[in-house]
């Protein structure tokens, strides 16, 4: 590297090098920062805490982040804010390297999150009942449990937001579920129905108080 003036051009990271690599193959290697690119991806339709599961079980990031962080001190340290983080963070893969933390993973996620949801906020229809792209962001997470097919979305969608303009109760199952603590697909009672929370639209009007997954 000396002999070749670019010992000073070397970038620090994670390589891998393979057998019967030639030294400029490794100088070259060494100086265009070709380091170990990793990816993760959150799936669509999953809460916040299996994403934080995902960042804790991970071996290769940085943890900057602890278990006993509470979701509100966690949304702290990513936005600077003191709000619930459901549903603010985008699905999708991202990449990183040796070195990048989980704070990083999910600041990306929710920057990804805030600009796609604020450029589809400003060109949605005319008449809409929501009040703000929050409300919905919310529907936007109902409807990733409700149905996974691309076709029924709209009319899904028609469906809550008709009995949302007529003060009728959403009824939606997938909400008294996250109200509940319990995973979504968890078979429900007659009894869980008539247990009120915050989030079981079979007792209150309107929309519960935050979204319940991360919707695409």
């Amino acid at each position: 590297m000396r002999l070749t003036n670019s010992a000073q051009r070397v970038q620090a990271g994670e390589y891998a090098l393979q057998s019967g690599m030639t030294l400029n193959q490794l100088r070259h290697k060494l100086i265009s920062g070709d380091v170990v690119t990793y990816n993760i991806t959150f799936v669509e339709g999953v809460k916040f805490s299996g994403i934080m599961q995902q960042l804790f079980n991970n071996k290769v990031l940085k943890h900057d982040l602890n278990k006993q962080f509470t979701p509100s001190k966690i949304m702290q340290l990513v936005a600077g804010v003191n709000s619930n983080p459901e549903g603010r963070f985008f699905p999708d893969t991202y990449s990183y390297h040796w070195g990048d933390s989980d704070l990083d993973i999910l600041r990306r996620a929710h920057n990804r999150m805030t600009k796609l949801l604020q450029s589809e906020w400003n060109n949605r229809a005319a008449g809409l009942w929501y009040k703000n792209s929050y409300q919905a962001l919310i529907v936007a997470s109902l409807l990733q449990v409700e149905t996974a097919q691309a076709n029924e979305l709209p009319q899904v969608a028609s469906v809550i937001l008709n009995r949302l303009k007529i003060r009728m109760r959403l009824q939606v199952d997938p909400t008294v579920i996250y109200g509940l603590g319990y995973d979504f697909g968890y078979r429900l009672s007659r009894r869980d129905l008539r247990r009120k929370t915050a989030y079981n639209t079979y007792r209150i009007y309107g929309l519960p108080p935050t979204p319940i997954d991360m919707p695409g």
